[in-house]
């Protein structure tokens, strides 16, 4: 939550009801790995390409996400990612 940028999608106002939102998420699925895939910065501006390894029961939730970052008196701060898909060949 520290790490979320105020002007992102995903902050929330209210934490206690964020904190909520979490915790329900963290209990229905598991958290299996995360690849760095690419990053690059430039000044207060950065990028992460990541792809996360998630899974609820046998269900696989993968993703992977290109994500933007500022850097706010010298935290980065997530803001806000898009969902990457694999084109089929």
């Amino acid at each position: 939550m520290r790490t979320t940028h105020p002007d992102g999608p995903h902050f929330r106002a209210d934490p206690m009801a964020w904190t909520k939102e979490i915790l329900d998420f963290c209990e229905s699925v598991r958290f299996d790995g995360l690849d760095v895939n690419e990053s690059r910065q430039e000044d207060v501006q950065g990028w992460v390409e990541f792809t996360a390894h998630l899974s609820a029961g046998n269900t696989d939730h993968s993703f992977t996400e290109q994500s933007i970052f500022f850097c706010v008196d010298g935290a980065w701060l997530y803001h806000s990612g898009t969902h990457i898909t694999d084109e089929p060949t």
